[in-house]
């Protein structure tokens, strides 16, 4: 594990493993917060809904932004090229 992402989790009650489980069922099965709670709860690991949310808020990546998809400063539409 690189320094980098044991520092990502520093300081978060549970250890890593428990936020990366979470957070991977949530992204990858469509599970609401209240299901991860309780497959969590299930297997020992008592923690709020909420603090799942913002578990998957914190360490879910931001896209990519798509090639030639350019924002035109606060607007919403794609810029128009010159």
């Amino acid at each position: 594990m690189s320094s980098s992402s044991a520092s990502a989790f520093a300081g978060f009650r549970f250890p890593r493993e428990v936020i990366s489980v979470a957070v991977r069922w949530y992204l990858r099965y469509g599970l609401s917060y209240r299901d991860v709670e309780e497959l969590l709860d299930e297997r020992g690991v008592t923690v709020d809904h909420v603090t799942i949310y913002r578990w998957v808020q914190r360490f879910t990546p931001e896209p990519d932004p798509v090639p030639g998809h350019e924002r035109c400063g606060d607007h919403a539409a794609p810029c128009a090229a010159v």
